[in-house]
């Protein structure tokens, strides 16, 4: 029986077998021998050991099979290292790409004669064919269609949506009725969850986009809808529906950033949101969903010197502080959630003094 492996070698004195595990696991004999003619610095450790433990300890250490054979050592799956390192090798790649690719936009973004704030809005109509392509891939990783639907099913009544873009919100509205659900059937226009559907954009060949999307989503509804090429920021652009006292819901999604004068800009939705009555009658919301200035300085530091070349790329300004805009326009907030470490905003805004009717949940900043 071998003992304790010291180093490559294994002894079972006072006949000890000096045993060489090869790479494959197997045990090879070497030669047996009295230990009593062994070199003293190979002097087995089981010869320290008291003799009643002796037997016993070394059984523990070395592993038999049921016949008494010594047993190989496990041997090591190497599939799941091959993966690992593939895996590490290929995230290096992805993430010195990444890095390599925002310290050009830095650069560019130093060289850009641009003033912060400027107007990019005619960027829109360059890029509105790839808009969507150019995109797709950041919302999919950020996780934004599921925050795009949570708001966009808010919505009903009368619905104003501005800087409508390509229509990438069409399909997230809920069209259902009040009762029970569904576009098919006949049903009072006063039961419908949506009366009407207006988009509202400064790029017409965006709005084009929009409007293609839209009917081939939904070519049920019989709702009012209404294209409308436009600046939503200049006053009696829009107007409500007519009977209607104003929007019942505004919806706005990353839009924001491409405005000249934000704050002014948010004074008009405030204009055409519907107005608490005085017998309780419930107001309008706004509902936003905007990307801006982030929890921690060293992100915002990152926004603030890629803000040039993404402005004149995308027509953004993504470095902009939200908090601060909606609390110049004079609007509640009532109710808010951040996300990616603060830099997207979902706001829910009323007219200043409505009492905040919505639950705690929602008011979280994450």
């Amino acid at each position: 029986m071998c003992s304790r492996v010291l180093g490559r070698y294994a002894y079972s004195p006072p006949q000890a077998t000096i045993v060489r595990w090869n790479v494959r696991g197997n045990c090879r004999t070497l030669s047996s021998r009295s230990t009593s003619h062994s070199k003293p610095h190979l002097k087995p450790v089981r010869a320290l050991l008291p003799s009643s433990s002796r037997d016993t300890r070394l059984r523990r250490q070395i592993p038999q099979s049921s016949s008494g054979s010594i047993e190989p050592p496990p041997q090591i799956r190497t599939g799941w290292f091959w993966i690992a390192g593939l895996s590490g090798f290929c995230l290096s790649i992805y993430c010195t790409s990444v890095f390599l690719g925002w310290k050009a936009a830095w650069k560019k973004s130093e060289e850009l004669e641009l003033e912060q704030d400027a107007d990019v809005s005619d960027r829109y109509d360059n890029i509105a064919t790839r808009y969507d392509e150019d995109i797709d891939t950041m919302e999919k990783v950020m996780r934004l269609d599921g925050k795009r639907k949570k708001l966009c099913q808010k919505a009903k009544g009368h619905v104003l949506e501005v800087s409508a873009g390509t229509g990438r919100n069409g399909g997230y509205y809920d069209l259902k009725t009040y009762g029970e659900g569904g576009e098919t059937g006949r049903v009072k226009a006063k039961d419908k969850r949506i009366k009407s559907m207006t988009f509202v954009d400064q790029s017409e060949k965006m709005l084009q986009i929009c409007s293609k999307r839209w009917k081939e989503q939904h070519p049920k509804f019989r709702g009012q809808v209404e294209f409308v090429v436009a600046d939503a920021g200049v006053k009696k652009a829009i107007t409500p529906p007519p009977g209607s006292a104003g929007f019942d819901t505004i919806i706005q999604t990353f839009g924001l950033c491409s405005i000249t004068d934000p704050v002014e800009y948010m004074r008009t939705m405030k204009d055409l949101l519907k107005k608490p009555g005085p017998n309780g009658t419930e107001g309008g919301r706004i509902l936003l969903l905007e990307h801006g200035r982030g929890h921690y300085w060293w992100i915002n530091y990152v926004l603030d010197g890629l803000a040039k070349e993404h402005a004149d790329r995308f027509g953004c300004w993504w470095n902009r502080d939200i908090g601060k805009i909606v609390k110049d326009s004079g609007l509640q907030i009532a109710g808010l959630q951040r996300y990616h470490f603060g830099t997207t905003w979902a706001l829910e805004l009323t007219h200043s003094g409505v009492e905040d009717t919505f639950d705690e949940e929602s008011k979280k900043t994450n």
